[in-house]
């Protein structure tokens, strides 16, 4: 077959992709926007170390474990809304260490 024949197929698949990748960003983006709107800083960050049954709520984020997963489950029933998102959440506003960025979240 003719190279011509190839040519609009890898431009079709290249767009397909690109515009997977646009609606990914916005999705994540909606997701992102959702939950801060209905998990608020101060009261997702109180009620997680309620959850976790800690006395003082830390001032640095600290570093994620096995058993805060409990507490993380918990907020995602009570919102109805996923475990990751819950998570992403708490890295977002500063409780828990992002180790995507590989440092503590001011």
């Amino acid at each position: 077959k003719s190279p011509l024949y190839v040519k609009p197929m890898i431009q079709k698949e290249f767009i397909g992709r690109a515009q997977n990748q646009r609606l990914n960003l916005l999705r994540d983006k909606m997701i992102f926007l959702t939950a801060a709107v209905i998990m608020p800083k101060e009261q997702i960050k109180n009620e997680f170390f309620r959850i976790l049954r800690w006395k003082n709520v830390p001032s640095q984020p600290i570093k994620f474990e096995d058993y805060m997963k409990r507490g993380i489950g918990e907020l995602a029933k009570r919102y109805d809304i996923g475990f990751n998102v819950v998570k992403y959440r708490l890295q977002d506003i500063g409780v828990l260490v992002d180790p995507r960025l590989g440092v503590f979240n001011d």
